[in-house]
């Protein structure tokens, strides 16, 4: 396909790359050797991600980790959406899984509510990640 080909497909708003003219995803450690290695090595940057297991596997502490990670990486604080109703924090245990002093705590239950900040804190650009807890 030949440049003038792309060029008609871009003013038809469509939004084309060539592979090889590609940056490489930025990643961010999940602080987890075998785990990086098995997913390219980390979590990109500005995707979204799923951490799901059953109770007490270590979900949020895996997830506080990346997020430590990821602010140390951009410069820029971590958010926290915790949805449940019983909101139980320690900043020790926080610390001892990576998160800095500075992360933002937002304590939000009802799901549409906790959606719309969501959207507003990524808009922002202000934070280096988001978790919903």
């Amino acid at each position: 396909m030949n440049k003038a080909q792309l060029k008609a497909f871009q003013k038809k708003g469509l939004r084309v790359h060539i592979a090889s003219e590609l940056e490489p995803l930025r990643r961010v450690s999940t602080g987890i050797i075998t785990l990086d290695t098995a997913i390219n090595g980390g979590i990109p940057l500005g995707s979204v991600t799923i951490v799901q297991g059953r109770h007490a596997t270590t979900k949020s502490a895996l997830c506080y980790k990346i997020a430590g990670n990821a602010s140390q990486m951009l410069s820029k604080p971590p958010a926290i959406i915790h949805s449940e109703i019983r909101f139980e924090y320690s900043a020790d245990w926080a610390m001892a899984c990576g998160l800095p002093d500075d992360t933002i705590i937002f304590t939000e239950s009802r799901l549409n509510t906790a959606l719309d900040l969501a959207l507003e804190l990524i808009k922002s650009g202000e934070i280096s990640c988001l978790i919903i807890d």
